[in-house]
């Protein structure tokens, strides 16, 4: 029989973000796995409503935007009263604190709680962290983001464990869309999918494209995303000259027959978790050039499968998307040697595998 897990989410914006994928892919994956996921929304968003996730979907805080944690714990309360979830998992602050409280109130089983960037995005509120006692296990996307949250929130590190995110690994064919922005079949092209707010760096990209496509002059770049800060980058696009080399798509839901279309790919954060894209780019036998923060040393080997450099550093990002443009033969080791191991490590049934054993070992070390 399948024992009811409730998976704890806040302001929920699409499926473009990387908790969104893995929300989603915990409710596609682990109905087979044992489990029977629901996602409950403590901060209620229309999204709910109109694109709702493969099982239930339940908003608890509809129209009390400021008074939230009362309403979302007697709303989870109520629920978990009702249901008797095996467990719960809550992604970031909002969800940690009405899960961790409304736990305290009712017969449920364990609360995990996700870590899933360096910090740059978690509060500081006080009343938030006092409930990480109540916390059986945090999971964490990358060693990088465990570390720093142990550093940061003084976590016991027997209560953390690693669980890397999972893609679709399987390759796609290519969509077409060279014919459809009339990019010649023997250009090159560099893909940055990313969101366009400072911290991605999207903008040190541009500039360190412009410099790669001095030296190679057929090159094109595609940025896949959107952001509040896309105005700003096709300004910057513009005063570079780079307005016939450089498009935007947008955000896609799934990126993979372009990736089979593009070259090299690249990511130029100044701090990740763990990267989605990166595994996408790797899964699609692309050679990435991504900056050294978060998670990326962990996905990618320097030299093997990429190259990594330091954030911030224009001249070498710049530098080595050059050299991966220029080296057919490079580019194909890389491709190849990322691919095999985008397969291995990051498929969505490892991560899948992963987040069954450890909800069946903290139900397993928290009885009722």
């Amino acid at each position: 029989m399948s024992r009811p897990v409730d998976l704890v989410v806040g302001l929920v914006d699409g499926l473009g973000g990387g908790t969104e994928q893995h929300v989603l892919a915990l409710c596609q994956g682990l109905p087979g796995r044992g489990f029977d996921p629901a996602v409950v929304c403590v901060v209620d968003h229309e999204f709910l409503g109109t694109r709702p996730f493969p099982c239930e979907t339940v908003a608890l805080t509809r129209g009390t935007r400021f008074l939230w944690r009362r309403q979302a714990v007697t709303g989870l309360a109520r629920r978990w009263r009702a249901r008797r979830p095996a467990a719960a998992v809550a992604y970031f602050d909002n969800a940690q604190f009405a899960a961790v409280r409304a736990a305290g109130a009712t017969d449920s089983g364990p609360v995990l709680s996700a870590r899933r960037n360096m910090g740059t995005e978690r509060g500081s509120d006080r009343l938030v962290r006092r409930t990480n006692g109540g916390v059986a296990r945090f999971v964490c996307n990358s060693e990088a983001v465990r570390e720093a949250a142990i550093r940061a929130e003084d976590l016991p590190r027997e209560r953390t464990v690693v669980l890397y995110n999972g893609i679709r690994t399987s390759p796609a064919p290519a969509e077409g869309w060279r014919p459809r922005h009339g990019v010649p079949a023997d250009a090159p092209v560099v893909v940055c999918v990313s969101g366009m707010r400072p911290v991605k760096g999207v903008d040190a990209f541009v500039r360190a494209f412009a410099l790669a496509a001095r030296a190679v002059p057929g090159a094109r770049a595609v940025l896949v995303g959107d952001g509040p800060g896309r105005p700003a980058l096709e300004a910057l696009v513009e005063r570079l000259g780079l307005r016939e080399r450089v498009h935007f798509d947008g955000w896609r839901e799934d990126v993979r027959g372009l990736l089979a279309e593009c070259q090299v790919a690249a990511l130029a954060s100044l701090s990740e978790g763990f990267s989605n894209a990166l595994l996408e780019y790797m899964a699609a036998g692309l050679p990435s050039v991504v900056t050294r923060v978060g998670g990326n040393a962990e996905a990618l080997r320097d030299g093997e499968d990429g190259i990594l450099v330091e954030p911030g550093d224009g001249e070498a990002l710049a530098a080595a998307l050059t050299r991966l443009l220029q080296d057919g033969p490079l580019r194909l080791r890389m491709g190849q040697s990322a691919a095999r191991r985008a397969r291995e490590r990051f498929d969505r049934d490892v991560m899948l595998d992963g987040m069954a054993r450890i909800l069946e070992e903290a139900i397993a070390s928290c009885p009722r």
